[in-house]
């Protein structure tokens, strides 16, 4: 694969027609997904950015340590798959400058930057897409931005984390939180560090982007009320289900004439709510329009091989 490069002040179009180049910022579990899928999308890796070489065996991709030498490789389109806001905002935003459309699952970068990013992409003229970035199995983030009359809501309610999913359904069943942690990290639910999913973080920034595709542009997860989930005991959901209830850990926003109130914590819902019956790292969100009847997704929030798929799905639309 060829790792000739341009001026980096020129956009470059690929001559290539039959596959799509993907510039691949990152190559942690995700990145490696998305390479290992790329070819059953019509794509194939033309550089992808490390941290260090050395650390990687010898492959057909084309490592580079520099993310602007991956920029200069000639991509059709880039995907960012580095995680955090740093360096990632700052290589994303020298992609859309340069005219390359930006495909990402980073929740994080997109819920801190999603209005510079998606300015800076409108000025170029090239999509910004991230439908992995919020319940990566049930992709309808982009449905979501073309569809003003849906994006009108009086309420946003959602499960927007598994890994707090999965903690909950466990306590409930009578596992202490410390057991039910170390059992999903056991099974690849949570990572080692498990503060963003515990504390509520994690579904914060997904709301935060949600908000700022309906109707609050400026939100950032900064401004969402959180409540973690480390303080549940099983005796908590004894004294639910005793009155009727269930626990689950829910992101929440409701609109009114002056703005709009989003919190995330645990929440006791009613036994007939749509959500009381999940369990497991399943998440679900309800939309309720302003007109028409609440309008529901439920699925597999992420793991590797469902976000690359919508990561590659999200490149394809990117280059049509």
């Amino acid at each position: 694969m060829s790792s000739a490069l341009v001026d980096p002040s020129v956009p470059v179009v690929s001559a290539h027609t039959d596959l799509i180049r993907i510039g691949l910022l990152g190559h942690g579990t995700i990145g490696r997904a998305v390479a290992d899928a790329a070819a059953g999308h019509g794509a194939e890796i033309v550089a992808a950015l490390v941290r260090n070489i050395e650390r990687h065996p010898p492959s057909d991709l084309h490592f580079e340590r520099d993310g602007s030498r991956v920029l200069s490789c000639g991509p059709d389109v880039v995907v960012e798959a580095l995680g955090g806001l740093e360096p990632a905002r700052t290589l994303v935003a020298a992609a859309l400058d340069r005219g390359i459309p930006v495909v990402t699952a980073n929740k994080s970068l997109i819920a801190a930057h999603g209005p510079e990013l998606r300015a800076r992409a409108a000025l170029a003229g090239v999509p910004l897409l991230y439908d992995a970035a919020v319940i990566a199995g049930v992709p309808f983030v982009g449905a979501l931005a073309n569809r003003p009359g849906v994006r009108a809501l009086t309420e946003i309610t959602g499960i927007l984390n598994g890994t707090s999913h999965a903690i909950t359904s466990a306590i409930e069943q009578g596992v202490s939180f410390t057991d039910a942690l170390a059992d999903a990290q056991a099974r690849g639910y949570a990572e080692p560090d498990s503060t963003a999913d515990i504390s509520g973080r994690d579904a914060a920034e997904k709301l935060a982007i949600l908000l700022q595709l309906c109707g609050a542009p400026d939100t950032t997860a900064a401004d969402i009320e959180c409540t973690g989930i480390d303080t549940l005991r099983p005796e908590d959901f004894a004294a639910a289900r005793a009155q009727g209830g269930v626990i689950k850990p829910i992101a929440t926003a409701s609109f009114g004439p002056g703005g709009w109130v989003g919190r995330v914590g645990p929440v006791v819902l009613p036994k007939t709510h749509l959500f009381a019956g999940l369990s497991g790292v399943t998440n679900a969100l309800q939309l309720q329009p302003v007109v028409g009847a609440p309008i529901t997704f439920i699925g597999p929030g992420a793991g590797p091989a469902i976000t690359a798929q919508t990561i590659l799905d999200d490149v394809v639309q990117a280059c049509r």
